[in-house]
């Protein structure tokens, strides 16, 4: 028996080594060194199709940043859903008039208590009150309404077998992002998690960047990149001074990306990878 070694041909060595053992096998007087060889010829093909593939996903690929942060709300997630149902369950129980599903859109990304000021005309004391009832929705059965965005698990594993240090920065409290990543279990994808505090405290996006970087442990503005799908994240980008990939695929679009300073745009989680990675030749 001889081992292929072209990798074109690995399927064709394993499906012949597999006809000599069946041989073998129907055979009265059974060969045992026939059998031995066409074993140990299928084992030597499976252990080099493996290393062709584990070879390709590491060399193929060259990273462009050593520190990748991602905003979670439109970016990681497709949260909008259980956000805007329990913004408009929270109004609805302190009397305020529920605005169109346009501005209730809104809501996704940003602190809660910002929102309901700047977009229901509520006072910082009534903000606060629709804030509790929000989470108190949200935290029972509005997060169940998220979705993972596909090709979100694929790129993150790719990020890190190529060695990416790869973070959330979200102002979404800290606990929701840390369940929602367990619930899809993407969880050990990450190095750092950061996000702003469980009471929704520290949530301005530039801080949390800021915070988020110490947890990687990198100062560098030049190798950390942050990708995020609003406004808010472009600002907080350009204010702590890193390259922004602004997530047109989430719910800002690219008109509001641009409004913050964005000039990158990913119309997919896949569409991410030509920003992120630098393919190497074949």
């Amino acid at each position: 028996m001889y081992t292929f070694l072209c990798a074109g041909a690995i399927d064709r060595a394993e499906n012949v080594c597999r006809s000599v053992l069946n041989f073998c096998e129907k055979g009265a007087k059974k060969p045992t060194y026939l059998r031995f060889f066409a074993l140990t010829d299928i084992m030597v093909v499976q252990k080099r199709a493996a290393f062709g593939r584990k070879a390709e996903g590491e060399h193929s690929l060259r990273l462009r940043y050593k520190t990748v942060l991602f905003d979670f709300d439109g970016t990681i997630c497709a949260s909008g859903e259980g956000i805007m149902h329990c913004a408009a369950l929270a109004l609805q129980e302190m009397g305020v008039p529920v605005p169109p599903r346009e501005t209730l859109r809104r809501f996704i990304g940003p602190p809660a208590e910002d929102c309901y000021q700047n977009f229901c005309g509520m006072t910082p004391e009534q903000a606060v009150e629709a804030v509790r009832r929000f989470r108190v929705h949200y935290d029972s059965t509005g997060w169940l309404k998220t979705e993972m965005y596909p090709g979100v698990p694929e790129l993150l594993r790719d990020l890190r077998a190529a060695g990416a240090v790869v973070c959330t920065a979200s102002s979404k409290p800290f606990m929701m992002v840390e369940r929602l990543l367990q619930h899809f279990g993407v969880e050990q994808l990450f190095s750092q998690l950061c996000a702003a505090d469980n009471d929704g405290g520290n949530a301005a996006k530039a801080q949390v960047i800021r915070k988020a970087m110490a947890l990687c442990g990198t100062n560098s503005l030049t190798d950390t990149v942050m990708i995020g799908d609003t406004h808010y994240d472009a600002e907080g980008a350009a204010e702590v001074g890193l390259p922004f990939v602004g997530a047109a695929y989430g719910y800002g679009g690219k008109e509001d990306l641009k409004a913050g300073g964005a000039v990158c745009f990913a119309d997919s989680p896949a569409d991410l990878r030509r920003y992120l990675f630098i393919k190497e030749p074949s």
